[in-house]
This record gives C-alpha cells, sequence and structure tokens, in this order.
C-alpha cells in the first residue's frame, strides 16, 4: 500500500522537475475554526477573500488535524507525517523524533526553491534546520501580545520589541520577503491570529457591532480572522 508521503512526493515530482516552477504561498493560521469561513457557510463571518480563494481553489470540507494544537500541526505539514511519527505529539512534545527524513521544505529547497519562513514558529527545530533559507521576521515561541511583540529578524536574530500589530508586521515582511525573492519561492506564512489573545484594529470592527455571542460567531474572533484574511 502506498503512504501519504509517498503519494504526495510523487505528486510533486511532475511540476517540480518541470521548467516552469510556481511560486508557493503557505497561509497558516492560527487555532482557526472549521466555520470562521463565509465559504463554510457561515454568514456571520466576513472573510470575502479566503471565500474568493475557495471559490477559486480547492476548500477540504472534511480535512482534518489529527492533534489540533499548535506544534503538532506544524509537525504535520513540515513533514508530511502524522504526530505519532513525526514525534511532535503535543504541544509539551516539539522535538522531532530521528530519522523523520526531509521535510517538505528539505525537498523544495533542494528542488531549487527559495524558501522563506515569516511568522509564528513554536517547535524547537531552527527554520534553518528544517530547511528554511530565510527567516525575515518570525515569533520563536507560541504566543505574543498583538501589540508591540518580541520578534526575531533573521534565523540568529535575539528578540526584539517590534513596534505595530503582528499581523500587520508579518504581512509586511512577506510582502518585502517576496518582492525581492529568488524565483521560484515558497513562502511560509505563519499568523498567530486568531488564537488568543485578540486584539484588532478597530477598523474591523465595524461588520461585528451588535453581534450576539453564538456558536457561528464570537465577535472577537471574528474581528481578528477579518483583519487577518484583509491582507
Amino acid at each position: 500500500m502506498i503512504s501519504r508521503r509517498s503519494f504526495l512526493g510523487g505528486s510533486l515530482a511532475v511540476p517540480l522537475a518541470a521548467a516552469a516552477r510556481p511560486n508557493i504561498v503557505f497561509v497558516f493560521s492560527d487555532d482557526h475554526h472549521f466555520q470562521g469561513l463565509g465559504a463554510a457557510g457561515n454568514p456571520k463571518i466576513h472573510t470575502p477573500n479566503l471565500d474568493a480563494l475557495a471559490r477559486g481553489g480547492v476548500h477540504f470540507t472534511n480535512g482534518i488535524v489529527s492533534t489540533s494544537q499548535c506544534a503538532p500541526s506544524r509537525g504535520i505539514m513540515l513533514t508530511g507525517l502524522e504526530t505519532y511519527q513525526s514525534g511532535l505529539i503535543s504541544n509539551g512534545q516539539t522535538h522531532f523524533q530521528k530519522d523523520v527524513g526531509p521535510t517538505a521544505i528539505e525537498q523544495l529547497s533542494r528542488a531549487g526553491y527559495d524558501t522563506i519562513h515569516i511568522g509564528k514558529w513554536h517547535i524547537t527545530p531552527s527554520p534553518g534546520e528544517v530547511g528554511f533559507g530565510r527567516s525575515p521576521l518570525w515569533l520563536r515561541g507560541g504566543g505574543s501580545p498583538y501589540r508591540d511583540p518580541k520578534l526575531r529578524r533573521g534565523q540568529d536574530g535575539k528578540d526584539e520589541v517590534t513596534p505595530g500589530h503582528i499581523t500587520d508586521l508579518f504581512t509586511d515582511a512577506a510582502i518585502a520577503a517576496t518582492a525581492e525573492a529568488r524565483q521560484p519561492y515558497f513562502l511560509w506564512l505563519a499568523y498567530n491570529a486568531p488564537h488568543t489573545p485578540w486584539l484588532a484594529d478597530d477598523k474591523y470592527r465595524s461588520p461585528y457591532r451588535g453581534i450576539v455571542n453564538t456558536s457561528q460567531c464570537a465577535p472577537s474572533r471574528g474581528i481578528m480572522l477579518t483583519g487577518l484574511e484583509t491582507y
């Protein structure tokens, strides 16, 4: 029986070997409930840009994360392996186990991609250790204030207070990085929104004024999603 990892590797082999290889932007939201998206049928969430991506691409309505925590979900996306295979089984276990093989990022790098990491990290190996060539702006740990966060510039950078809203800061860094990127590039853009603590700019609040907190929409989380997807 072919494994999921082998299938994904085989499916990538042809496009990566082709002369014209696409740039790839992978956007990772954090603690994002499955119905926190207009395209998922929620009429109270305002996410028109994400909805357009869903309409123009593929919307996996039955996709799951087997361990819906920060570190395990990152381990799955980086390796293509389940948590018990990668070793990142919880937020308390953030090391890969031995011999997990090359990560997806390492394989992209070997295929000639400029591999760029921006945003939240929250696993023990550094971005460079899993294949990223550079990390212009990133959050080493798992949580942060939204205003004036402590972020790192470069993979060897130290935590520094960075003025601004963290969603804006990551977005601006991503725009700058892709503008100067070598072709083709892979951008891993990992926001910490809409994870707590919820704090968005006032300009995103108006669509949610007067909405009562329900299972379909917690206004504070909806504001964060609208702020995130605007970029």
